[in-house]
């Protein structure tokens, strides 16, 4: 049956041309006009469009035969023209007729496919530069429209009907070709009035670079006709993956600062220290965080790079694990080592270390999980990695969950679980949790801790892209007078932050009660 689905043209044609020659021979078997009948019968039916007949005297099936192999002739005509001669006609009609609102995904690659699989029931058009062994997966997974050009030309975008388009996904592997692409279609929704601006996710891998477009006309500001949203695999997948699972990073009640052990820096252990770095306990202590790297160089360059992160938090750094295992009081490990063989080791070898503690270990990786799922599958006595609290984030399912799945209403629902998340690093309660119902309520004392905490993690933001301290406050220059401590800031800059701990407040409660 798939079969027959996916080549239906074919069967068409082809039992067309068999039913045809069938009636053309048995039609001149019947008249008795071929000596040799069965092969003349053939002959004569290839001529059947050029002999003549008195409308009297055509037999019903020579009249059945010649209107079937016309029919099939013109169906072969028409995937001739279709295929060969102009292979992207009919689509260009269909775009124009039955397209509105769609979605268009620029690259082909992994994350196209996770993108389509996301968004099986909508319209969905492939734009690459060229085939690739991803474009055999596309009609597998029912995706129709699939060109292959130039993509940052204007032409090329209009056949996606990009004007008409409901969201925008820039996803090559390439940051520099994605922000042309980006600013090409900037300039072609210019000329077309919107109703609403059309989401353009653009896919940069690079995170300083990032930092810098941030920054940049053409992502800072939103637009009548273009929303566009920077995003990065790794940054984005291990932020929210970490929100998703905060309830096993944590105790859930802290009475004393959470002791978290780093094993690897590199850049995912840059990213969940930004993370939980500003955070504090409603006793207003600072995390504390072992970092196992041997590399000195690499130490040297990341206290340069992130100085800031002193005013924040407690660091300590061992060349290994045993020297790091020395102490078996962590709270939950992160190994964010890159080679996932070599970290998958790594966690099982900390799990015996620290088998008395029993923290929860954490991984990262972009890749897909059939490793993890050789570990994780059941069998006999045998233990898998969920079995010893070891978990996996998988950066790029959890970025392309984010950046899917909590569409249309991604900022509020964001801000919504980014509370939870909040609100759990303060108090170890998770509100909205199953069995939740009663109102969550602070006192002044615990507010004032939210508010200091917010301030940090606004403080951390303005570091990492670029701001700078200074009395004299200077935007254009990244100067901010507010990048001090919390006891230092006047009044009216301290509402700010509790304004925005009253809305967390309002949005924890009206999602429990």
């Amino acid at each position: 049956m798939k079969c027959l689905k996916k080549h239906w043209w074919k069967v068409i044609f082809t039992g067309a041309l068999i039913l045809g020659f069938v009636l053309g021979i048995s039609g001149f078997i019947e008249t008795g006009e071929t000596k040799h009948k069965l092969g003349n019968s053939l002959y004569e039916t290839f001529r059947l469009f050029e002999r003549k007949y008195h409308s009297d005297d055509i037999p019903p099936n020579l009249i059945a035969a010649q209107w079937i192999l016309l029919f099939a002739f013109l169906w072969l005509s028409l995937k001739i023209i279709i295929t060969i001669i102009a292979p992207n006609f009919l689509s260009d009609i269909w775009i124009r007729l039955f397209y509105k609102k769609h979605i268009v995904i620029c690259g082909l690659n992994r994350i196209t496919l996770n993108l389509i699989n996301e968004y099986k029931n909508e319209k969905i058009i492939v734009l690459a530069e060229e085939v690739d062994k991803h474009a055999a997966s596309l009609k597998q997974k029912g995706v129709k429209l699939f060109f292959c050009g130039d993509l940052s030309d204007a032409d090329f975008l209009r056949k996606a009907k990009i004007k008409a388009a409901n969201q925008l996904y820039i996803v090559t592997d390439n940051d520099k070709e994605n922000v042309e692409i980006t600013q090409s279609v900037l300039s072609l929704l210019k000329k077309k009035n919107r109703s609403a601006a059309l989401k353009c996710y653009t896919l940069i891998k690079d995170r300083e670079l990032k930092i810098l477009l941030e920054e940049s006309v053409l992502f800072k500001y939103r637009t009548e006709s273009l929303d566009s949203i920077l995003f990065n695999v790794n940054e984005m997948g291990i932020k929210y993956g970490l929100s998703r699972v905060i309830d096993k990073i944590l105790p859930e009640y802290m009475e004393i600062p959470p002791e978290l052990l780093i094993v690897g820096l590199t850049g995912k252990a840059e990213t969940v220290l930004l993370n939980l770095a500003h955070c504090l306990t409603m006793k207003r202590k600072a995390f504390r965080f072992t970092i196992v790297e041997k590399d000195r160089e690499t130490i040297a360059s990341f206290k340069q790079k992130y100085f800031y992160l002193q005013d924040f938090t407690e660091i300590k750094y061992a060349d290994n694990l045993e020297e790091a295992c020395q102490n078996k009081g962590f709270t939950s490990v992160f190994v964010c080592l890159e080679n996932q063989i070599k970290a998958v080791k790594t966690a099982i070898a900390i799990r015996y270390t620290l088998a008395d503690n029993a923290p929860n270990i954490f991984m990262f990786s972009e890749e897909s999980e059939n490793l993890i799922d050789v570990f994780n599958t059941k069998g006999n006595n045998i233990l898998t990695l969920k079995d010893r609290n070891i978990f996996l984030i998988n950066t790029f399912e959890k970025t392309i969950e984010y950046i899917v799945k909590l569409n249309p209403e991604i900022e509020m629902l964001a801000e919504t679980a980014h509370n939870h998340w909040r609100t759990f690093i303060a108090t170890g309660k998770k509100f909205g949790s199953t069995g939740q119902s009663s109102p969550a309520v602070f006192f002044e004392k615990d507010k004032e801790t939210l508010a200091m905490i917010e301030h940090r993690r606004w403080m951390i933001e303005k570091y990492g892209n670029g701001w700078r301290y200074d009395n004299n406050r200077n935007d254009k220059f990244k100067i901010h007078n507010n990048l001090t401590t919390w006891e230092k800031l006047t009044d009216s800059e301290k509402k700010k932050d509790y304004i925005a701990i009253d809305l967390m407040i309002n949005r924890l409660n009206n999602q429990t009660v």
